[in-house]
């Protein structure tokens, strides 16, 4: 099995998280604790990539083509896995070559990555049809992965998270960018249990759409896309100003959660979402008695790069 031969190891664990907001108002809450997975291709990352890379594994293709920010926890977790399974990766980044590339790049290059950049107009082209198709001509025998790894076949493996809940569940709670966990989280979601999804990007209506997309791969009925939607509480507010902003009340509470917690945080999507949480909760959404399960993500090699707040050298000093 693909997990064995890059020793995954699922499904992860919960733990508590030890909070007097939570205390206080006799809420249970936990975190899944994916980050755990794997020290380099953990949280999420593995579970959108499992089943393309098995799709490619199984097919005829000879490189895999994907794309994200210098310091894009995908492209990372991706670059170790085809490492791993000695398989040909090209990327391409957004934005100018730096004379010094981030540590997530240096990675990539030391992994064996062919490394390629994309100004931001060019980027933004990176979905459409025009561009994909020329990609598809360029490169015809390779497996193209979208940046993010959000994909039908990313659904697959996020369901199959979602299976490893508790049956008592009443919110399953997750930082939402590309939309890929999300949508799976509501195909594999059972009972009574609602998503709650917080944005970490300042475009609530794209990210509606996008998780709509990803959702009639599978479903074409509007009304039971809808259906399935509305499973979901996609709060807005929450991203601090945008996608990899950060301040000093993020900042804060990242190293306060390690203290109470003995769990780091990283401020782009689990450090925002574990502070919306704790907001929500603090404004009375969540009812005594309840259970809810925050998804750790993983994604802590980009602390490398935040100096924002010194909170690189306060990671530095948590794991030496």
């Amino acid at each position: 099995m693909l997990e064995q031969k890059l020793n995954i190891k699922t499904p992860s664990i919960l733990t508590p998280i030890h909070s007097a907001t939570f205390y206080d108002r006799k809420v249970q809450c936990l975190l899944k604790r994916d980050d755990l997975i794997h020290p380099v291709i953990s949280g999420n990352k593995w579970r959108k990539l499992k089943y393309q890379l098995l799709s490619h594994r199984a097919s005829n293709k000879n490189c895999i083509i994907s794309f994200g920010g210098a310091w894009s926890n995908h492209l990372h977790a991706l670059g170790y896995c085809c490492k791993q399974l000695d398989i040909q990766l090209q990327v391409y980044i957004r934005g100018e070559v730096s004379k010094k590339p981030s540590k997530m790049i240096q990675d990539l290059l030391q992994w064996g990555v062919k490394v390629h950049y994309l100004d931001r107009a060019q980027y933004r082209l990176k979905d459409t049809a025009q561009f994909l198709k020329q990609m598809e001509l360029a490169f015809p025998t390779a497996t193209i992965i979208p940046e993010g790894g959000s994909h039908l076949l990313a659904i697959k493996g996020v369901v199959e998270m979602v299976s490893e809940l508790p049956h008592d569940v009443d919110y399953f709670c997750m930082a939402v960018g590309s939309g890929g966990t999300i949508a799976g989280s509501l195909v594999g979601l059972k009972g009574n249990c609602k998503i709650i999804g917080i944005p970490v990007v300042n475009a609530y209506e794209d990210i509606q759409q996008r998780i709509r997309t990803l959702l009639a791969y599978e479903n074409k009925d509007p009304k039971q896309i809808q259906n399935i939607m509305d499973k979901m509480d996609l709060i807005d507010g929450f991203h601090r100003g945008g996608y990899a902003k950060v301040d000093i009340e993020l900042a804060e509470f990242i190293k306060l959660f390690h203290t109470q917690n003995n769990v780091i945080l990283e401020p782009i999507y689990t450090g925002k979402l574990c502070l919306a949480i704790t907001h929500l909760a603090q404004q009375g959404y969540f009812k005594p008695h309840q259970k809810i399960v925050i998804l750790h993500s993983g994604g802590l090699q980009g602390l490398r790069g935040m100096n924002k707040f010194e909170l690189d050298s306060w990671y530095q000093s948590m794991v030496n």
